[in-house]
């Protein structure tokens, strides 16, 4: 019989020292797992944990990878990129989703380079023109000069101006 998972991760992790008998492991097992129910409940805080309406794509990665580092069963890699892209505040999702992200820190980087070329106006979240008749037009309008788009590529976040 062997372990896995999770409990194969926990069992590495534990002192030796705390485990000189059968009874111990069985004690600090039970200790560990007995309330697997904590597990589910915070995956779902994980889901719920959303990018605050004026908060910074550092504060929010800062606050995901807390929670994450606190669970014993985490997400697999493809799953978290899902839950932050659906996490983040809009006007920065907007320009991610769609990208396939190979693993989570290409996402963060790419999130990072969207918030700064917002930050130095490249982008607009949203824009009127005289045919919206002063009523917000759904997207953004590209400029001459605006970012067309983002991509990630082995030498990191490449920014594409039209």
């Amino acid at each position: 019989m062997s372990l896995s998972g999770a409990a194969q991760r926990w069992f590495a992790s534990v002192e030796p020292s705390r485990l000189r008998t059968w009874e111990d492991v069985a004690r600090e097992f039970l200790t560990q797992f007995a309330f697997s129910a904590d597990i589910d409940v915070s995956r779902r805080e994980l889901e719920a944990t959303r990018q605050r309406p004026e908060e910074s794509i550092s504060s929010f990665v800062t606050r995901w990878r807390a929670k994450v580092a606190g669970m014993i069963d985490r997400p697999k890699e493809q799953d978290q990129i899902d839950m932050v892209l659906r996490n983040l505040q809009p006007r920065f999702a907007r320009r991610l989703v769609g990208i396939p992200f190979q693993d989570l820190r290409s996402l963060v980087h790419a999130a990072f380079s969207v918030e700064e070329a917002m930050a130095r106006g490249l982008w607009t979240d949203t824009a009127t023109s005289p045919d919206s008749k002063g009523k917000k037009l759904i997207g953004p309008l590209t400029r001459s000069g605006e970012v067309g788009a983002i991509s990630y590529q082995h030498g990191g976040p490449r920014i594409t101006q039209l």
